[in-house]
């Protein structure tokens, strides 16, 4: 049985090739409540805000290129830029892969943001220092962090930091410690503005602390909901793998999605992610069709249905189940059918024993009095449909009651199993044999055209 998070596995849910919306969900949960799912998140994100951001930057050079400005950056600048591009997509690449343990956790956030940081100083500084639109970058910056830290203060402590750097970047400008770059469109006297640069430090400054408080809070909330549900599923998970029911998910091809511990120990089946299987693995030959045909009704009508049938084990054993199947569909998924079976072989068996001993004689298992009225009622029906004659044989053993007198009850119980035995031999499969009680046996012969037809039998059991 799972007992904490961390042992919870993907195959445990699912083991077939089709998850559909709920693993995917999973996958979004173990991503929020993870570190390290956070920091591989984080990370896709920012190949994308890379690749925007170098896809913009080439489309900008081109058309400045081809524009009357020019294409004004010089050499220095192209080369600082493009090493500091190549920096972030180094530790993009490897920083998720050699720190994927909880204890690196930490420190390769803070890595990262800092780095981060630095890159986003350097576009805002190549894009044109106070008077750059680049500054709005520091945002995403700070969400990345109240992603990645779990820490409110720390997440302000940072959007107070992002603001700093771009402060002192505005202050190496503003004393001429570090050149302006001269953009196109951007008044060169902007930079010399304390004013200005006052206003624009302060209001870059102010967004980056009000995202930073407003994102911890949201991702707060996000962190402990994902938790809740999660936990929840946990515990849903460990309620199925408790169950001493079977219980089983499909999707509309029949591929296998979920087992729980009583269909795996049950069946002996042993899932594997590599490798699907298909519900029609477990299914008795014979109910192939008609269990088929149950699942597409309850595809189509997206409504539960009762079943019932026969499973294979892996070691061939037959397994007699019912219960009832359910179409299950989110949005955004194909949909799946979860079935809930009860393993009935021993209720079956127990019931075909007592329905055996109701209708057959326990000592040689002919058919008993009230079975033979039985047949001997259908038998009946169906000569007079078909036109034709029963006949019925009375018999009994002559002077059994020596034998039990003499040898005992146990040869004289030999004797009749004996006698049964041969007057089967010596009727056809659609003739019934049985035992009235005592020495009396009864034959009932069937579909016959006379009495010429019953003195041979009869003769052959004399």
């Amino acid at each position: 049985m799972l007992t904490n998070r961390e042992k919870i596995q993907p195959e445990h849910l699912f083991a077939g090739a089709d998850d559909g919306f709920f693993a995917r969900l999973r996958r979004q949960q173990v991503l929020f409540t993870d570190p390290v799912g956070r920091l591989r998140l984080v990370a896709r994100a920012r190949w994308w805000f890379m690749a925007l951001v170098t896809l913009y930057g080439i489309s900008a050079g081109i058309l400045y290129a081809v524009s009357k400005f020019g294409f004004f950056p010089d050499r220095g600048q192209v080369v600082l830029l493009s090493s500091s591009l190549a920096i972030m997509v180094l530790y993009n690449v490897f920083s998720p892969r050699l720190f994927q343990h909880r204890r690196h956790y930490r420190p390769v956030s803070w890595f990262q943001i800092g780095l981060d940081l630095i890159f986003v100083t350097l576009l805002v500084y190549f894009s044109g220092g106070g008077a750059s639109w680049f500054w709005p970058v520091y945002l995403l910056v700070t969400l990345e962090g109240a992603v990645l830290i779990e820490d409110k203060r720390s997440v302000r402590l940072l959007g107070i930091f992002g603001g700093g750097l771009y402060g002192a970047l505005l202050l190496l400008t503003y004393f001429r410690v570090i050149p302006f770059i001269p953009m196109p469109f951007v008044d060169a006297s902007l930079h010399y503005d304390g004013f200005y640069l006052l206003l624009m430090w302060c209001w870059v400054s102010l967004l980056n602390s009000i995202v930073a408080l407003l994102g911890s809070y949201l991702m707060a909330v996000i962190r402990g909901e994902n938790l809740a549900v999660r936990e929840s599923e946990e515990r849903l998970l460990r309620f199925l793998d408790s169950a001493n029911d079977l219980i089983f998910s499909v999707n509309s091809e029949g591929t296998l999605l979920y087992a729980n511990r009583s269909w795996k120990e049950t069946l002996e089946f042993e899932p594997t992610a590599e490798k699907p299987v298909n519900i029609e693995k477990f299914l008795y030959a014979d109910d192939l069709t008609r269990c088929a045909v149950e699942m597409k009704q309850v595809v189509e009508s997206k409504a539960s249905r009762s079943i019932e049938g026969r499973l294979v084990s892996r070691s061939g054993a037959l397994i007699d189940v019912e219960g009832n199947l359910t179409f299950s569909h989110q949005e955004g998924s194909v949909g799946t059918v979860w079935g809930i079976c009860r393993d009935v072989t021993s209720r079956k068996r127990a019931q075909s024993q007592l329905y055996h001993m109701a209708h057959h004689d326990m000592l040689t298992s002919l058919p008993n009095r009230l079975f033979f009225i039985d047949r001997l009622q259908h038998a009946n029906a169906m000569a007079r449909r078909q036109q034709k004659q029963i006949a019925v044989l009375f018999l009994d053993l002559d002077r059994f009651k020596i034998i039990n007198d003499t040898l005992g009850h146990s040869i004289g119980d030999i004797l009749l199993q004996s006698v049964a035995d041969r007057l089967k031999g010596c009727v056809r499969e659609v003739d019934t044999v049985a035992r009235l009680g005592g020495d009396e046996f009864t034959v009932l012969l069937s579909n016959i055209s006379g009495a010429e037809d019953v003195e041979p039998i009869a003769g052959k059991i004399l």
